[in-house]
Order: C-alpha cells, then sequence, then structure tokens
C-alpha cells in the first residue's frame, strides 16, 4: 500500500478546469475530467451526485461535499476516483435521504475536517468547536465504503474517518497516516446501527500508521460492529 501511495502523491496537483457547480437537486453526474472546485458540493435532500471514474476534484480551503442527498462515487479498479484539496474540508454525509451512498475505487486525502459545517438549513448534531472526521464524516446515514484509500486526513476527532449514529459497510479500505489532537486518528465510530437486522461490518481492511491523542487506529463507542480480518 505504502507504493500505491508514493505513485498517486505525484498526480494530485491543482488542475486548471474549474468545476462550477454548488448547489445539487437533481440527479447530477460529473463524467470526467480533473477539476478545481473553488465552492463545497452541496448536495440537498431532492438531489443525487454520481461521479464516474477517473475524475479528481481539488477543492479549495475549507471546501468539500457536505450530501443531504444520495452520493456514489463509482470509480474503477484501473480508473479510481482522487478527492483531494489545499487545506481542504472533507465528504459530510448527512440524514435519511443521503442512505445508500456508496464510495467504491476512490481516494480520499488531505482533508481537514469541518468546526462549522455548513447546513443548508438542515440541522444535525452540534459538535460545540471540535472538528470530526478529517477526511470522511457520517451522520444518521447508511455508508457503504469499497476498495478506498483515507489518508493524510487531520481533525480532532477521527482523523480518517467519523460515523455517528450510521450503518456502515466497509470493504477492502486502507485508512493509513491520519491524525487527530483528542481521540482517535483512523476510525472513530459512535452508536453504529443495523440495517435490516444486519450489523455494520469493516472486512478486508487495514488501518495503520495512524496518530490520536487516545487511540491510533479505530474505536467504536456504544453499539456493536463486526470487524472481521483486520489490520
Amino acid at each position: 500500500y505504502e507504493s500505491l501511495i508514493k505513485n498517486v502523491i505525484p498526480i494530485i496537483n491543482k488542475p486548471s478546469q474549474i468545476l462550477n457547480l454548488k448547489t445539487i437537486t437533481t440527479y447530477t453526474e460529473i463524467s470526467s475530467g480533473s477539476f478545481f472546485v473553488p465552492n463545497d458540493l452541496h448536495i440537498s435532500k431532492e438531489g443525487e451526485l454520481k461521479i464516474n471514474p477517473g475524475v479528481i476534484l481539488y477543492f479549495a480551503s475549507g471546501k468539500g461535499i457536505i450530501s443531504y442527498g444520495k452520493l456514489t462515487l463509482a470509480g474503477e479498479a484501473d480508473n479510481l476516483i482522487i478527492i483531494t484539496g489545499n487545506h481542504w474540508a472533507n465528504i459530510s454525509i448527512f440524514g435519511e435521504s443521503s442512505k445508500n451512498s456508496m464510495i467504491v475505487n476512490t481516494i480520499i486525502e488531505g482533508g481537514n475536517s469541518n468546526i462549522e459545517t455548513p447546513t443548508y438549513g438542515e440541522t444535525f448534531k452540534s459538535w460545540n468547536n471540535s472538528s470530526f472526521g478529517g477526511n470522511l464524516y457520517s451522520e444518521n446515514s447508511h455508508l457503504i465504503l469499497k476498495n478506498c484509500i483515507i489518508f493524510n486526513g487531520h481533525a480532532d476527532n477521527g482523523g480518517g474517518i467519523f460515523i455517528y449514529n450510521s450503518f456502515i459497510n466497509f470493504e477492502n479500505v486502507l485508512v493509513f497516516n491520519n491524525s487527530a489532537v483528542k481521540r482517535t486518528g483512523g476510525i472513530e465510530i459512535w452508536s453504529p446501527m443495523y440495517n435490516s437486522g444486519k450489523p455494520s461490518r469493516i472486512k478486508n481492511s487495514f488501518i495503520v500508521k495512524n496518530k490520536g491523542f487516545l487511540v491510533g487506529g479505530i474505536s467504536i463507542d456504544n453499539g456493536t460492529i463486526i470487524l472481521d480480518n483486520l489490520e
């Protein structure tokens, strides 16, 4: 995995093409290309965003994806999606309408969360001036994550990924070199949920070389989750 990351880092540069897309209220696809994204990509409850193989999104400082609707990142094994930026925020997924969001064959790199995520009129948990989920945050949702690399994220809590009150199904995920200054460096999970009677699960995944003030790799509070073949 370290050699794979070394091959990826040189292609993560700020693209010259600008993606002028802000609020998404209907089905929308980003089909191809490398883009600098100067604004948040806000997906409303009624909206749906699909990002196709090979797309690179490079976010401006403090910006990211804020999804209240369905989000699909559909990369391929030989044509990955890359989400990164210059001190960018993260991917945040919220609520009932975002359930069945899926991130596949994707690299998410260098996120820094947000102390105050823009709500766009929605109301979700207030975290009292702490940042959660350096690269990826999920709250009251269902999220599938497969064949992904989550690295170089930073937050107060959950430097790589923070999950709150959500059902998750993670498989073949590398969570690498993330950091947190208050709690867990890699993956922090609070109140994992069931879906159709099945508990949340993380399978065949690597959680390595993460650093946290209390826990380096993974922490789970107040719930049940199946951990199957983790390193």
